[in-house]
């Protein structure tokens, strides 16, 4: 019963800070050549991600 609550409060406080840090860890993985490449190449197999960014990038703006 203690162990299990104790690893809640674990899973709560790591999902905290996860949280409050989410744009320093975004960061820190993407300054990584490799991971960068990784991401980008998994993102560009969603095709939601994918057909966004290719509107995004060929669309024509007066």
């Amino acid at each position: 019963m203690m162990r299990t609550m104790m690893g809640i409060v674990l899973t709560m406080v790591s999902v905290f800070l996860i949280y409050q840090n989410r744009f320093r860890i975004i960061s820190y993985f993407i300054s990584i050549r490799f991971m960068r490449r990784m991401i980008t190449t998994v993102a560009m197999n969603i095709p939601l991600i994918k057909d966004k960014f290719f509107k995004m990038a060929f669309s024509r703006s007066a």
